[in-house]
């Protein structure tokens, strides 16, 4: 979750008039989040733990499957969600791969009077803090308990105590995405059905918040959620979710979105219904060519399942997509024949659209992804523009292009000269060599793989930053002369490679990525620099971004931070 910024902030103000239209708005909300009932709470005597998990059923075997050859690279394997909707389910097409090996195992519900010892002392420790009932309170306690919770691993009861009360407090707190991080955080130790505890939560918690940074977070993990439940098949979860998330959604912008995915999802629940018949059909005839189509489709863009619905789509009588499978299939290994792959994919997604179109387009980030490595010279950049183009398309809101008041209300800011200026925030920089003058994230975040972007205008050093656990990692562009670019990491030398800033009177763009141990930025779609991280990044990891310039005038717009 995006952090919620500093209240007291000097700055704060001249950014209010901008907010209060919209504030106002969600204020409405405030009583609500302080009226829900609290029985069942685990601040309360009659608290109920989470329930254990309940058996998987195997998925069915609609017809016996030949091997099929291997993907270039296949999809890492997805842990099997379960289904919080008793309703019936679409069954499986393809059983699922051979298990290479047995997952950790997860600890059993700690015994009641284990659990009961912790609340008291829990109760006891947090005394102060359980005393404030605002929502504020609540969320600052969230986020607290969940930070402890990772702290006391080798204490089960209190580490599921400080996770259940961490999500109790989010749903109190009107906190949703602290929510599902610390049901998130239990269900990977203990026991736990962690969709079903999410979407339950959220059904009975009010989203309104009284702060527009937690009313946006709130529409992404909500978003999330419901992606989360679509893949376990509980439209009906998915859709009352969104329901309720566009109610509470802060501006009109995020209204449209989450409606137009209450369809997408509404579109993939008949999906799902109608691909039942050719399910059975494929039973009896599994070279049926249009049922093998038909749920090929159905897995490949509604469910995301490539490893089970390509070789249906190569046995289709989709002229195109059968062709796109078959290479998929291939197995080639030629950068070149990747690229041709994705290029492939971006083709046909311009004739389609909805969640089809979106699921090819990122398919096609991904071959790009595994082609570039190996690219040089003109092609690579070609390549790198490509998939630059589709990444500014699919950031969808767990990446959306903020309004200047919520970047406004998100970041801290070093002096009294930023103002709210049309789509764009402008100001004086501070100097470039100091971290407490550049323009940080109010609240640290907890990401391991993430990508932020930006667009900026100043007339020399247009910096990006980022700190991981307190680490800053930077990258200036035009630093030394305005034909240098500086990368630094704190505990590696600083490097210097070319690049200057393009334009002092136009909008650059900066991007950065950090996963598998590194961090890329990019500078107008172009990979400018890497940086490998000093240390790991983990599941407990706090990052803050930045940006800045050096003592001269600075514009800042259509700044994003996507959660991979």
């Amino acid at each position: 979750m995006i952090g919620q910024p500093n209240e007291a902030s000097d700055t704060g103000h001249f950014f209010r008039s901008g907010a209060t239209a919209l504030a106002v708005c969600m204020l409405l909300g405030i009583s609500m989040s302080q009226c829900i009932a609290r029985a069942g709470s685990i601040f309360d005597d009659n608290w109920t733990p989470p329930a254990p998990m309940k058996p998987v059923a195997p998925p069915v075997d609609t017809h016996e499957t030949k091997p099929s050859p291997t993907p270039i690279k296949p999809d890492s394997a997805k842990p099997e969600t379960s289904k919080p909707d008793a309703s019936p389910k679409t069954p499986a097409v393809v059983p699922p791969a051979p298990s290479t090996g047995a997952p950790p195992a997860r600890r059993a519900i700690p015994d009641p009077l284990a659990q009961a010892k912790s609340r008291k002392l829990f109760k006891g420790i947090y005394a102060k803090e359980l005393a404030d009932h605002s929502a504020a309170a609540r969320r600052e306690l969230a986020a607290k308990l969940l930070a402890q919770a990772a702290s006391i691993s080798d204490a089960p009861a209190d580490e599921f105590v400080l996770l259940a009360a961490a999500t109790d407090a989010g749903r109190e707190g009107s906190d949703l995405g602290v929510l599902c991080k610390a049901a998130d955080a239990m269900a990977d130790v203990y026991d736990v059905d962690g969709l079903r505890l999410k979407s339950d939560r959220a059904m009975k918690m009010t989203l309104r918040s009284d702060s527009l940074a937690v009313a946006a977070d709130n529409c992404r993990a909500g978003l999330k959620l419901a992606d989360e439940l679509v893949v376990a098949e509980d439209y009906t979860s998915a859709s009352r979710i969104l329901q309720s998330l566009r109610s509470a959604a802060p501006d009109t912008t995020l209204r449209s979105e989450i409606s137009a995915r209450i369809k997408d999802i509404d579109a993939q629940r008949i999906a799902a219904e109608h691909v039942v018949g050719q399910i059975q059909k494929l039973k009896t005839t599994p070279d049926d060519p249009a049922a093998n189509l038909a749920v090929g489709k159905y897995l490949c863009f509604v469910k995301d399942d490539w490893a089970a619905g390509l070789p249906l789509l190569a046995k289709s009588a989709d002229v195109a997509l059968k062709s796109i499978a078959q290479q998929e299939l291939s197995a080639a290994s030629d950068a070149h024949a990747i690229v041709s792959l994705a290029d492939a994919w971006i083709a046909l997604a311009a004739k389609t659209n909805g969640t089809a179109q979106t699921r090819m387009q990122r398919r096609a980030v991904k071959w790009y992804d595994e082609a570039l490595p190996s690219l040089t010279g003109l092609e690579k950049v070609s390549v790198e523009r490509k998939r630059g183009s589709l990444m500014a398309n699919l950031t969808g809101f767990n990446g959306h292009r903020m309004l200047p008041e919520e970047v406004a209300g998100r970041f801290t800011f070093p002096n009294k000269t930023f103002r709210i200026n049309g789509d764009t925030i402008t100001g004086e920089a501070g100097n470039c060599d100091t971290l407490a003058d550049y323009i940080w994230l109010g609240r640290a975040e907890n990401m391991q793989s993430f990508e932020f972007g930006f667009d900026i205008k100043a007339k020399w050093d247009h910096i990006a930053a980022v700190q991981i656990d307190g680490r800053p990692y930077t990258f200036s562009r035009g630093h030394w002369g305005n034909g240098d670019t500086k990368v630094w990491a704190q505990g590696h030398p600083e490097r210097h490679v070319p690049g200057k800033v393009k334009s002092a009177s136009e909008f650059d763009s900066i991007k950065v990525t950090v996963e598998d141990g590194k961090m890329t930025f990019f500078y107008d779609g172009v990979v400018a620099a890497t940086e490998e991280l000093v240390t790991p990044i983990t599941k407990t990891s706090m990052v803050k971004v930045g940006f800045s310039s050096n003592g001269t005038s600075i514009s800042i717009k259509n700044v994003y931070i996507l959660e991979r």
